[in-house]
Parts: C-alpha cells; sequence; structure tokens
C-alpha cells in the first residue's frame, strides 16, 4: 500500500511546495535593497530615490560588472520626452529584481508625465508617449544558455547516478545470496574487504555509466532545440574546461559514496524486493540534499551548501559548468564526501567479517531498524 499511497501524497505536496516556494521568493524580492547607479533626468533620479528598496550609488558598467552595484541606469531628456537606458546582469536573480523594479518606477514616471502632458497641450493621454526605454542586456545568449546547461547537469548527474545504482546494488549483493553462492564468496582465498571493494567499484562504474549516458542524451535534445528553436546553431555554450576537470574528482568520489551507502543499506535484505526497499531509503535521503542544492542555487545561496553531502556535487558541477569553480570548493568537495564513503566501506566490512551476520540471518545493532522496517 505505502507503493501506491505515497505518489499520490508525494505529487500534491510538491505542487504546495512549489507554490509556497514561489510565495516564499516574492516577499524575498520585496525585502531586498538594490543599488543602483542612475545619472541623467533630475524627476526619474528623484523617483527611484524616494523608493524604500532603492539605494543610489556610483560606479557605472565596471562596477555593475564586478557586482558592486545592480543596475545602471542612464535617463536622458529628449524635448519632452525622456529616454532611458537601463543596464543590468540578467543571469544574476539580485540585478534581474533591480531591473524589474527600476521599469515599474518608470511606468510611474511615464504615467505623470503623459497627465501632465495631456493637460499642456490638451490631449488624450494615449496620443502621447514621452518616455521610451531600452533596455541593455550585458549577457549575451552564450552565457544565458551556460547558466541554463549548468543547472540541468548539475541536477541531473547526481540524480541520475543514484537512480541508475539500485538495481546493480541489488544485484551484486542481493541476488548472491537467492542464488546461494554467497559461502562460496566467503570462503575464497580474498580479503572480505576487497570483494566489498570490488562490489562499489562495479556499482560506481555502472552509475558513473548511466549519468554519462543521460548527460549526452540532454546535449543531443538541446543541440536540436537549439536549431529547431532559434534556428541557429552558432548560438551554444562550451563549458571551460580546467574548471570541468576540477569538478570530476568530486563526482567520481559521489558516486563512491552513493556506491556504498547502497551496498550497505542491501545487507539486511534476504530478497530482491527487500533489496528494492532499501535501496529506496538511500535514494529518498539522496533526493533531498540534491533538490535542496538546487532550490539554493537558484535564490543565489548554493554556496551555503558545500558542507553538505551531495549537495555540494551539485554546487561544483554547476560552478565547473559555468567556469567558476575555486580551487578550494573542489577540494573540500572532494574530501568531504571520500571521508564519508570510506566510514561506510568501514562499516560494510565490519559486516563483511562476521559471518554469523550475513550467514545466519543475524544483523548489527545500528541495521536492525532497517530490517524491522521491511519485516512491516
Amino acid at each position: 500500500m505505502i507503493f501506491l499511497a505515497f505518489p499520490l501524497l508525494l505529487y500534491p505536496m510538491m505542487i504546495w511546495g512549489g507554490v509556497q516556494l514561489s510565495m516564499l521568493e516574492q516577499g524575498w524580492a520585496e525585502h531586498q535593497t538594490y543599488r543602483v547607479d542612475a545619472s541623467g533626468e533630475p524627476d526619474f533620479v528623484q523617483l527611484l530615490d524616494e523608493h524604500e528598496q532603492i539605494e543610489l550609488a556610483d560606479g557605472g558598467l565596471e562596477a555593475l560588472d564586478g557586482g558592486e552595484i545592480d543596475a545602471v541606469v542612464v535617463a536622458t531628456e529628449q524635448g519632452e520626452k525622456v529616454e532611458i537606458t537601463l543596464h543590468h546582469r540578467s543571469q544574476d536573480r539580485h540585478s534581474t529584481g533591480a531591473a524589474d523594479l527600476v521599469r515599474k518606477r518608470a511606468k510611474k514616471l511615464q504615467r505623470d508625465r503623459m497627465a501632465s502632458l495631456a493637460a499642456a497641450h490638451s490631449l488624450s493621454e494615449e496620443e502621447l508617449k514621452p518616455l521610451v526605454i531600452e533596455t541593455e542586456v550585458l549577457t549575451d545568449d552564450d552565457e544565458w544558455l551556460g547558466a541554463i546547461i549548468a543547472t540541468m547537469v548539475s541536477i541531473m548527474a547526481p540524480l541520475s547516478m543514484l537512480i541508475a545504482g539500485i538495481y546493480p546494488a541489488v544485484e551484486l549483493v542481493v541476488s548472491e545470496r537467492e542464488r546461494g553462492t554467497l559461502e562460496t564468496t566467503l570462503v575464497a582465498p580474498t580479503p572480505r574487504y576487497l570483494v566489498l571493494l570490488g562490489k562499489v567499484l562495479a556499482c560506481t562504474t555502472l552509475m558513473l555509466l548511466a549519468a554519462g549516458g543521460n548527460l549526452l542524451a540532454l546535449g543531443l535534445t538541446l543541440s536540436h532545440l537549439n536549431v529547431l528553436v532559434l534556428e541557429d546553431s552558432s548560438i551554444w555554450y562550451v563549458p571551460p574546461l580546467l574548471p570541468l576537470l576540477g569538478a570530476l574528482p568530486g563526482v567520481l568520489v559521489s558516486a563512491v559514496l552513493c556506491a556504498s551507502a547502497l551496498m550497505l543499506s542491501m545487507i539486511p535484505a534476504r530478497n530482491f524486493k527487500e533489496g528494492e526497499y532499501a535501496g529506496s531509503f538511500v535514494l529518498m535521503g539522496g533526493i533531498v540534499p540534491i533538490l535542496g542544492a538546487a532550490v539554493a542555487l537558484m535564490a543565489d545561496g548554493g554556496d551555503n551548501l558545500i558542507w553538505v553531502p551531495l549537495a555540494n556535487t551539485v554546487i561544483v558541477l554547476h560552478h565547473g559548468v559555468l567556469g567558476t569553480l575555486t580551487a578550494v570548493q573542489a577540494v573540500v568537495v572532494t574530501i568531504e564526501n571520500a571521508a564519508l564513503a570510506a566510514v561506510i566501506l568501514a562499516a560494510g566490512a565490519a559486516v563483511a567479517n562476521r559471518e554469523d551476520y550475513l550467514l545466519a540471518g543475524r544483523l548489527p545493532r545500528w541495521l536492525q531498524w532497517l530490517h524491522r522496517n521491511e519485516a512491516t
């Protein structure tokens, strides 16, 4: 019954969660302060300065490109009209929020000037167009596409690895018990921790192959949509090689971490169904930090999760594809996930060295709770 009830509960909760996140984001935007460099027509500059969320600053385009300010606005009077040029960083959510707020203030100026001009010339407001807004975006199409690709790759790679590892782990652990070949493996003249390590590496290889296949399919799909929708095959994004290579060690270690956790979860399972059930615990436990990191990246707070396993994999992949990965981030993620994988492997090796755990149906205390859940 749980497998039937879970989707019925999950999808409404996901919809409810999406609505709540949207409302939270809207409330967050209403309490932000934006630094704007405004110059030119005095009435418009004063209109911006009067708004509680706008803080006037200096610096020009260089400060905007460096992230010191959020937008640059130049208002130029041309007779009875005002031409406004707005500069912002389209891939920065904070800068985009500043641009949206500037546009709203410009519309207010437009309404005020239309009313005054209509009264002065005895015309209707529809006959007047005193305000022209020209938006100049600093981000080109390649960078915009790169941000989309980085988000999709950073989410799909760890998710596909985690999902693809369940059935190989079941086959490598549970199926051997069902076939009756576990005893033969235990008496082989090979240290048992090496047997366990070999199973983990085999599962890791399959997980990486699955992730690679998914990313290849994603690339082919995006390239096809690029030509089909944009009708311009020249617009494409090629990730910088060095940062992307810097993210690979963290990804590889994360794959070993997922495979080790799946192998450990399979030890209590006595049949294929129980193995699937045990793997679902690891899957759900891994999905939470992955999706959490994805949401945090969209809110420009992903770097705060660098210490959370699997969430840090999403972060280094995102920065690696964009070319913004630092050496400190790559090293922290690799060491952290490697240490956690080593702890899980050591726990698995401790179980593998005990025949009463593997053959007599007994379990260590720290795994008995999972066996009780399976029995129910």
